[in-house]
């Protein structure tokens, strides 16, 4: 049986998260959960209760706890509404019972043997205006993951949550997230504040990321601007285009030509929209006038060049690859995210919907996307 590592897996954060760890200063507005008469969130109707994410008086995020294996008990089918329930802090996953031991516990009935560890209410957390309470949320959760892998580090590796509004702080961020074994540092997929990630000020970020071999990872839905964050259908249809302007911005502006160190992740967004933009990509350098300030690569090399040396993708179940995009996209920039324990988790049957997806590739190909890749980009032991 092959080995599977996940390199997208998430915890739900209990909320001693930030009520334990949060400084004193910013303790009155650490993210808490507050059980509250039902509404409608993020699309799904609930009666009666529901917990909810508030921060000082405002409602951030329901709390979503899918029930593991629904999607598969129902058939895995891909026409079958996907949210959690609202207001459930029950059971075992979000509480401080809830260990990295019982968590590789459900990764085994997955046949799941080691992962990479995003947040859940942190990826909304990005959305806080204040960008030193911010700062101050995901410091506290940077510790908290930390702790939460560090009795099963060469299993559960942790991504850190960065705040780039104060770039120099990020870095320091980054370097203790690093000392603490955290294996990547995840960045807002739209620099904020109506900059790009071309801009130079970000210049030491990339340089901290390339000196640490702390790869960057752009997480979907991790928007910063608060008019981004609103849950439609078209942000849902749409989510491809910030990281497709995040990982243009990096190949344009240089930054892996001046850090050839420099990783770039990017998690949830699948791969289908990726043969097209690496043609875009090599299309514009080589067919497009050339305008000032435009980059010169050095002599042969093509945009596209990048993403097979320097970038990385993780994926669920993406069904719109054909067998000839394989080669396109590059089967050394291929991962395994089972999601678990989201919505879209193929879980307890990830290593068969991986095998069905890449069913077109010889068993030397789908061993780097099951295991190989990770283990290379976040440094996992054999």
């Amino acid at each position: 049986m092959p080995q599977l590592i996940s390199g997208d897996c998430h915890v739900i954060e209990p909320p001693s998260t930030w009520t334990d760890r949060m400084p004193a200063g910013f303790r009155d507005h650490a993210p808490r959960v507050v059980r509250v008469p039902a509404t409608l969130g993020l699309g799904a109707e609930s009666t009666g209760e529901a917990d909810w994410w508030y921060i000082g008086d405002k409602p951030v995020m329901p709390v979503f706890v899918l029930p593991p294996a629904s999607r598969i008990s129902q058939g895995h089918a891909r026409d079958l509404p996907m949210e959690g329930t609202v207001g459930s802090m029950s059971g075992t996953l979000g509480t401080d019972d809830y260990s990295g031991a019982d968590y590789l516990a459900d990764l085994a009935r997955d046949n799941t043997t080691a992962a990479v560890l995003y947040p859940t209410a942190g990826l909304f957390f990005y959305s806080i205006t204040d960008s030193e309470l911010r700062s101050a949320i995901f410091a506290a959760y940077n510790q908290f993951i930390g702790e939460f892998c560090a009795d099963h580090s060469a299993r559960l590796k942790g991504a850190a949550l960065l705040s780039v509004d104060d770039v120099g702080n990020a870095v320091r961020e980054m370097t203790l997230g690093r000392e603490r074994g955290l294996v990547t540092a995840m960045l807002p997929v739209e620099a904020p504040g109506g900059t790009t990630y071309g801009d130079p000020r970000f210049e030491p970020l990339w340089a901290a990321a390339a000196d640490l071999r702390m790869p960057i990872t752009f997480h979907v839905g991790t928007n910063q601007i608060s008019a981004q964050t609103k849950i439609t259908q078209t942000m849902y249809v749409t989510f491809d285009n910030y990281v497709r302007s995040a990982l243009s911005e990096l190949i344009f502006s240089g930054a892996f030509v001046r850090h050839p160190e420099l990783k770039v992740v990017a998690a949830e967004f699948e791969l289908g929209w990726i043969p097209f933009f690496l043609d875009r990509l090599d299309y514009t350098y080589t067919q497009r006038r050339r305008r000032e300030g435009w980059i010169d690569l050095p002599e042969g090399v093509l945009p596209s060049d990048y993403w097979r040396s320097s970038c990385a993708a993780s994926f669920q179940e993406d069904p719109t690859v054909a067998p000839e995009h394989w080669s396109v996209i590059g089967v050394d920039n291929i991962m395994i995210g089972t999601d678990y324990p989201h919505a879209e988790s193929t879980f307890p049957e990830s290593l068969g919907s991986a095998e069905r997806v890449l069913s077109a590739l010889p068993e030397a190909d789908r061993a780097k996307i099951f295991s190989d890749n990770p283990r290379r980009i976040f440094g996992f032991s054999d």
